[in-house]
């Protein structure tokens, strides 16, 4: 109910972003449905990419190869 309290529409800003988007979901989530996550790439305009670690959940997702594929992202930016 915390996380609640002051929703961020994210739904509804999506569109005006057009920078490159990185979405990082963990299968596992308790605290955000996958599905949410899923919902939010699907309306999102490109560049995009998602990534779904299937072992992790909302706050343990450091533990996953995570940080390897954040600098494979990034390091996309040199071909730009």
């Amino acid at each position: 109910a915390l996380l609640i309290k002051d929703p961020f529409r994210s739904d509804l800003r999506i569109a005006e972003v057009r920078q490159p988007k990185l979405f990082i979901h963990g299968r596992r989530d308790a605290v955000i449905p996958l599905s949410s996550g899923e919902a939010l790439y699907k309306i999102a305009p490109k560049p995009k990419q998602m990534l779904i670690y299937d072992g992790s959940g909302h706050n343990d997702l450091w533990d996953a190869p995570m940080v390897d594929d954040i600098i494979r992202f990034l390091e996309g930016f040199n071909e730009l």
